[in-house]
Order: C-alpha cells, then structure tokens, then sequence
C-alpha cells in the first residue's frame, strides 16, 4: 500500500508550507471537480493559482535545499575541513554503489592504469617549443631556490 510519510523521508526540505498549500490546492481542485470542471470562471482561476503555486513552493524549496547543500560543501572545502566535507557528501550523495566496470576493465589497478592512459593522452602541450621553454624556466626557478 501507498504510504505518503515514507515517500517523503527522502524529501528532507519538505515541510508544513508545502503540506498546508498542497491541502490548499486539493481542496481547489475537488471543489472545482465537484462543479463541473469547467475550464473557465473563478474556481477554474482559483485551482489553477493554487496548482501553481503549490509547484512553486515545492521547486523554491527543493533548490535551497540544494543550494543549502553546496554551500556547506564549499564552506567545508575553503576552511579545508575535510572530514565534514565528505560526511556530507557521502550522507546526500553516496549510495553505497560502486562501479563494477569501467571502459570494461573490472579490476582497480587496470582501471587506475586506463584513466592514467587516457589522461596522459589528453594533457599534451599544444606547442612543444613553448612547453621546453615554459619548463626550463621553471627548472631555472627550482634550482635558482634551492641555492
């Protein structure tokens, strides 16, 4: 059986606004049902109001949620407290799911091995001469440093 309370755990930025204006718009809409459902007149604009603002409520709330969220995530980050950080990664978006298969390699290591392929692939200097110089400057730099 259909059970409204356990469907809304995983909603935790549901609250009684929400729960007051989704009574609000059901009341609207079996009222307007209850006279004919005709698509014109007061009760037709009434329901039609309370439908969208119900909608409204429901998408403000859900993106501060979200918004809440990231921000908590970038705070964490820049005061560099890591351990909250990933207890609140983990408790909004880990699952307990892992990846059985990438790029149909199954095992750790040659999936490491893959990635630092594929990366390695991708990170090359655009201009070959500019890169020598860029390094040895910085070389020069590292060693001019250490001395």
């Amino acid at each position: 059986m259909y059970n409204q309370k356990e469907e809304r755990f995983f909603k935790h930025w549901w609250d009684e606004e929400i729960e007051i204006r989704e009574n609000k718009t059901i009341d609207s809409f079996n009222l307007w049902k209850e006279l004919g459902k005709k698509r014109h007149g007061t009760f037709y604009l009434n329901m039609l109001r309370d439908k969208s603002n119900y909608k409204n409520i429901i998408k403000q709330k859900r993106l501060s949620a979200n918004k809440s969220v990231t921000d908590k995530l970038v705070n964490d980050l820049s005061k560099k407290n890591f351990k909250s950080f990933w207890a609140t990664w983990k408790s909004k978006f880990h699952h307990g799911l892992s990846a059985n298969m990438i790029d149909g390699f199954f095992d750790d290591i040659e999936i490491a091995e893959n990635f630092a392929t594929k990366f390695k692939m991708v990170n090359q200097p655009n201009c070959p001469v500019k890169h020598q110089e860029l390094k040895d400057r910085f070389n020069a730099s590292v060693i001019s440093n250490i001395e």
